[in-house]
């Protein structure tokens, strides 16, 4: 992980591959093989970032430089995936689950609180947060992108996609066609 300060216009290093194994410690003793996605918390400092093939959400705490494992093959979310940060909230999904958690943001350097379920989705890969609704994409050719609400947990909304012409763009029903997203 390389930090771009724009303001003094340095560039550091404050984590690279790193030792085998996945130990907390300060950043650049750190191992980050297979990092999937970042998002970064303006709430305490942090960038969060997942390695599915290891089956780790992790935290890097900017301010002090530590890395911290908050998730290490959890049942629920044996690989996250997926992340997004909005306010004081944390969501990840796995890449072979169907569920979508929220974790609180705390204060920096304290663990986010519990999980809460908000959805449930197939592998989903990329989520984004916009005006109370989570949106994923995720691994179903027939509804590639879905949202849920984070009002309430259900299930998910399929969300119809419209070409630069204005008509719905539907999937393919059959392999001859070339779908919109290939996943």
């Amino acid at each position: 992980f390389r930090l771009l300060d724009l303001n003094s216009r340095m560039v550091s290093t404050i984590a690279d591959e790193g030792k085998k194994g996945f130990p907390d410690d300060k950043g650049w003793k750190v191992g980050f093989g297979n990092v999937w996605n970042i998002a970064y918390s303006g709430t305490d400092h942090s960038l969060y970032f997942t390695q599915p093939d290891d089956g780790l959400l992790r935290k890097l705490d900017l301010t002090r430089g530590e890395i911290t494992t908050l998730l290490r093959r959890d049942p629920q979310l044996s690989r996250p995936a997926a992340l997004c940060v909005d306010g004081h909230s944390l969501f990840v999904a796995g890449s072979k689950s169907v569920l979508c958690f929220n974790f609180p943001l705390g204060a920096a350097g304290a663990k986010p609180g519990p999980g809460r379920l908000v959805g449930r989705g197939r592998s989903i890969s990329a989520l984004a947060v916009s005006g109370g609704w989570l949106y994923a994409l995720q691994a179903d050719r027939s509804h590639p992108w879905v949202k849920f609400s984070l009002s309430s947990v259900g299930p998910a909304v399929d969300i119809g996609l419209r070409s630069i012409w204005g008509g719905l763009i539907q999937p393919a029903p059959n392999a001859a066609v070339p779908p919109l997203l290939k996943l």
